[in-house]
């Protein structure tokens, strides 16, 4: 064994690795849309196989370079491509609030684009919008 196919060995089981330590993280749902590590490693991978191939690691060594180059570019053209477009949040602190009208608990209408959203207010919010058992505890001791 030359040190041709040693790299093209080197590079398919780090290849092969690397996808059976990311396909739990993929199949879980747990996976991140950029996964930086697994990327640095496939573009190891690929530096692996090429650097193997002008070593001329004979056919064995031809052959798990290329087998290892296919997943490697396969997993970098998948994980590159899959980012999402930049957006704005829906909803910032010290930003108006979106424009929709409400009722008060005075039973009168008001609308809330001309506020501003502070975190107590954006917690406050977040609060009414459901019931808690130890907030209606509280008011019935008191």
């Amino acid at each position: 064994m030359n040190s041709g196919t040693i790299l093209a060995v080197l590079s398919l089981a780090t290849a092969v690795g690397n996808l059976a330590s990311y396909y739990p993280k993929m199949t879980s749902n747990r996976a991140t849309l950029r996964p930086r590590r697994e990327q640095a490693l496939m573009a190891l991978v690929l530096l692996l196989a090429v650097g193997a191939f002008f070593l001329h690691p004979g056919i064995i060594g031809y052959i798990l370079g290329a087998i290892a180059i296919v997943p490697a570019s396969l997993f970098l053209l998948g994980t590159f491509t899959s980012g999402l477009p930049h957006q704005q949040p829906a909803v910032a602190v010290d930003a108006l609030a979106p424009d929709f009208l409400g009722w008060t608990l005075f039973r009168s209408r008001t609308t809330f684009g001309n506020h501003r959203l502070t975190r107590d207010g954006c917690r406050n919010v977040r609060s009414w919008q459901r019931w808690c058992p130890r907030d209606e505890r509280r008011a019935s001791t008191r």
